[in-house]
């Protein structure tokens, strides 16, 4: 596929298409990883909409998240929003690819994209639950 697109687009393809498993000779998805670890530091709530965390990605997505659960000093929260049918062994896989030190509050509504409560409310902060703590919703 990279030579179809390479063919058409000659040497332009390099700044539009990357793969994790080319971080080692590209540069361009060397800053993307970086920039993404710089933002993951910096992260309170992680919203994952769909993402499955293919095998042949993790060292990647460890690579990127792995700033985001060692900040100890700060809350931060994560949400996993996807299939019903598929939700169960997803959340499980992201909890192994963060070495059981983060858990994903499934979200199964699939009716649009999922909008953590923590940014409609956030003089609240962040609240164990959205389904959980009904004091979220009071005025």
């Amino acid at each position: 596929m990279n030579n179809l697109f390479k063919n058409y687009l000659g040497n332009e393809l390099d700044h539009y298409l990357n793969f994790a498993w080319e971080l080692d000779r590209n540069e361009v998805a060397q800053k993307a990883v970086s920039a993404a670890k710089e933002i993951m530091k910096n992260t309170d709530v992680l919203v994952i909409i769909g993402y499955s965390f293919p095998n042949f990605n993790k060292r990647i997505d460890r690579n990127i998240l792995e700033d985001f659960a060692t900040n100890t000093s700060r809350k931060y929260k994560v949400y996993y929003q996807t299939h019903p049918n598929e939700i169960e062994a997803l959340c499980k896989n992201f909890h192994w690819l963060m070495e059981g030190k983060v858990n994903a509050e499934p979200i199964t509504d699939l009716k649009q994209f999922f909008i953590p409560p923590e940014f409609v409310f956030p003089e609240k902060g962040l609240q164990k639950s959205m389904y959980e703590n009904t004091e979220l919703w009071k005025d």
